[in-house]
């Protein structure tokens, strides 16, 4: 959300940090992704695909020519919905050894919403909280996966494979059932 006059870049960035020498310091930076709208979070396979979240879509950056820069990218979820506040809605991500993606989406402001991937396959509510979804990395077989968050803004798995979800602003809403869920 920039202020009136801002003067710097017209989209978010992403740079990746060089530490060449191997000293916990990087010596330089690159820029390898810009010009994103409403970025949140992103997660790196251990592949090197880059998925990353924003308030009304995941995109897949593509590196077309190899040499380390996205300089595409490719949409895989779509957020239909009349709320234009860009932190209440899709916020988090990571991926499962699995092929699935996970994503979590805040609450919309009691506005309906409807989640659409690239097969057509729809995630929608009203007025719900948050909850977290899961396609897969073609942005195919969107589904719901939990529910009863607020705004679910970090997402990980532990060594075990249990999904982890970081809430915020839970006071007035919080999860009625807390069940874990190991993903083989």
């Amino acid at each position: 959300l920039p202020p009136a006059g801002y003067q710097g870049p017209k989209g978010d960035r992403i740079r990746r940090f060089l530490d060449e020498n191997n000293d916990g310091t990087p010596e330089s930076n690159v820029i390898i992704a810009e010009n994103l709208t409403a970025a949140m979070n992103m997660t790196v396979t251990q592949e090197g695909r880059i998925f990353v979240v924003g308030a009304r879509a995941v995109w897949e950056l593509l590196d077309e020519n190899g040499d380390g820069l996205f300089e595409s990218r490719k949409q895989i979820l779509t957020v239909n919905t009349t709320n234009t506040y860009p932190h209440s809605c899709l916020l988090s991500i990571t991926h499962s050894h699995h092929g699935w993606l996970y994503i979590g989406r805040g609450n919309n402001g009691s506005v309906a919403y409807s989640i659409v991937g690239t097969d057509r396959s729809e995630v929608s509510g009203y007025g719900d909280g948050g909850n977290v979804v899961r396609c897969r990395f073609d942005g195919s077989q969107l589904t719901e996966f939990a529910t009863g968050f607020w705004n679910p803004f970090d997402l990980e798995f532990d060594q075990r494979g249990h999904l982890l979800a970081v809430d915020n602003d839970p006071d007035a809403r919080g999860p009625k059932d807390r069940k874990s869920t190991r993903l083989n």
